[in-house]
């Protein structure tokens, strides 16, 4: 399990209140326990006693608070979500917990805004398309560069094109699609864009996306700003790959994973430019796949992956 310190204020899942009978139906519980002692033996204790069946514990803890991801089995005697939820509300009231309750079993509609220099996207298509990343579903595809228009096409997926220079012309398309088709999720890679205040408060679904740069942060020109071998010589260490949830502030996005490039091996610019679209491009499916099983958890100040 990765923790890292992020700020946001949104999270990641839909409550399901659903009361129609699902005995035998996994659910998932996100929980921020904040009085965390005695917490987990007495959740146990109050789950063999309820006929909430544990199939799945995982925890983190974070200085005074606790994080934990449960995967439970429905019963007899809980046998929906709406019973489950009566169940815990008063059991977890001393402990001053947060919860989500994850059961729905729709398929979360996603939305992919590409650039111009985006990362593979046929293998993230086709694992949505062939249900490899349940439960997610391809809203539309909008992107700068027309030639994913094909792969679209091939698998039958809404497709538009996007202005080539981000501005207020990229983020008015982008507002008028979100509108039309109202995705869960809204996917991003190959934009360097900082998407404005007013356009995240249109945007009812959270924003993920991908970005590098260089690491400490390289000052100057476009050239030194963008070139592998410059950016070297002005005193960058490594390149460093993030995959995250947009927020209005910059300083405010929330980082779900990284990885990162050493700029001191001797490689050509050439083959650090494939380094970094393979490193975003894995970033890019290996987090998507946890959001789409529920594996981040986000609070007010950072991700947790579970």
């Amino acid at each position: 399990m990765n923790d890292l310190d992020n700020k946001t204020n949104n999270k990641v899942g839909n409550k399901a209140e659903s009361k129609a009978s699902i005995a035998g139906s996994a659910v998932i519980l996100l929980m921020q326990v904040r009085s965390t002692v005695g917490f987990i033996p007495a959740f146990g204790q109050h789950c063999a006693q309820t006929g909430i069946d544990i199939t799945s514990f995982e925890e983190c803890r974070v200085n005074d608070t606790l994080y934990l991801r449960v995967e439970v089995s429905l019963s007899e005697l809980i046998s929906s979500s709406h019973v489950l939820k009566e169940s815990l509300s008063k059991f977890l009231e001393p402990f001053d917990v947060s919860l989500d309750i994850i059961a729905e079993q729709r398929l979360q509609r996603l939305a992919l805004v590409l650039g111009t220099h985006t990362p593979v996207i046929e293998d993230i298509i086709a694992r949505v398309k062939e249900r490899r990343l349940v439960p997610l579903d391809i809203a539309f595809i909008a992107a700068m560069d027309v030639d994913i228009e094909n792969t679209a096409n091939r698998y039958g997926i809404p497709f538009f094109a996007l202005p080539k220079a981000n501005g207020l012309e990229l983020e008015n398309k982008c507002t008028e699609l979100n509108k039309r088709y109202r995705p869960d999720l809204l996917g991003i890679a190959g934009i360097d864009h900082v998407f404005s205040a007013p356009f995240h408060s249109k945007t009812k679904a959270p924003l993920f996306g991908v970005q590098s740069g260089f690491v400490p942060a390289v000052s100057g020109s476009p050239k030194v700003q963008f070139d592998f071998e410059w950016a070297r010589q002005f005193g960058a260490r490594i390149m460093l790959g993030s995959s995250f949830f947009y927020s209005a502030k910059v300083e405010g996005h929330a980082i779900i994973e990284q990885q990162a490039i050493d700029l001191s091996s001797q490689v050509n610019s050439s083959e650090l430019k494939l380094k970094q679209a393979q490193i975003e491009s894995s970033l890019f499916l290996t987090s998507l796949t946890k959001i789409a099983d529920h594996r981040v958890l986000r609070t007010a100040n950072r991700c947790i992956v579970f």
